[in-house]
């Protein structure tokens, strides 16, 4: 027995060895079925669920659907000031009339049309009229000076007719402002989207399949600086995780010329 100390020895230390070597690499395999399980789980969820791609599609869509909105409300606003140089000296209203030239192409297109607003530096509307290349305003008081605006979202709601009497300016007599064009959000077209989006749910599939050119819902809201609502619009409560909303600083023109800031929110979902 003594002889054979080292065999004996050496031979459970051996299998035992063995033994520790088998249960490592069984606990590896595990682990990798797992990890590869882990993979197959996760791919499947991306393939099927996506949701990075979800919401670059609901972004895409908001974008979409702020530039349809915004333009189907957009509304041309032009303007431009006269000083009179001689102007009435007394309170009895004139009948102040000038040529106006090669007018602007936006003033140009509505000089046939009763689209203009003239108001005094402080604010007060009085009427004016346009026809051909003349513009003819009435005076308010010894007012000499007046700021006229031009926009088809006025359509004739100057106030009153001219006064009887019409006086030609010679050229020397007046002198005209710089003048600028603006893009403004029309209060006609806003109700007129607000009404057809809520008249019935027929109305708003064609406001928004047909006018706005879009394929999925919307909602908007529209408030003033006193956070009062101007437009409210809502077809359902949006739902799900992919739900985006925007809000966009805008001027709405009404047709007397006032100009009101906003603030409107469009929300979109998937």
């Amino acid at each position: 027995m003594s002889a054979w100390p080292g065999l004996f020895q050496q031979g459970p230390k051996l299998f035992t060895v063995k033994m520790h070597s088998k249960k490592g690499l069984s606990g590896h395999i595990e682990v990798i079925i797992s990890f590869l399980i882990f993979l197959a789980f996760v791919s499947f969820l991306l393939f099927f669920v996506n949701p990075i791609e979800k919401n670059k599609e609901t972004t895409h869509y908001l974008e979409m659907t702020e530039n349809a909105i915004t333009e189907y409300l957009k509304a041309n606003l032009s303007e431009f000031s006269i000083t009179l140089v001689n102007p009435p000296g007394g309170a009895a209203a004139e009948c102040r009339c000038f040529n106006y030239n090669n007018p602007p192409e936006k003033i140009g297109n509505l000089l046939q049309a009763n689209d203009i607003i003239v108001k005094t530096k402080d604010g007060i509307i009085t009427p004016g009229a346009k026809n051909a290349n003349q513009i003819c305003f009435e005076t308010v008081g010894v007012e000499k000076f007046y700021r006229l605006y031009f926009s088809e979202e006025f359509d004739g709601a100057a106030p009153g007719a001219l006064c009887a009497g019409v006086l030609p300016m010679p050229a020397s007599d007046y002198t005209l402002g710089v003048y600028n064009e603006y893009e403004k959000v029309s209060n006609n077209s806003l109700s007129a989207l607000e009404n057809d989006y809520d008249a019935s749910y027929a109305s708003y599939i064609n406001l928004r399949d047909n006018t706005l050119k879009l394929n999925a819902d919307f909602n908007i809201f529209v408030k003033n600086m006193r956070n009062e609502y101007l437009a409210y619009s809502k077809i359902k409560e949006p739902k799900g995780n992919n739900i985006m909303a925007k809000d966009i600083s805008i001027e709405i023109i009404n047709n007397t010329g006032g100009i009101i800031p906003a603030i409107m929110n469009i929300q979109v979902w998937e």
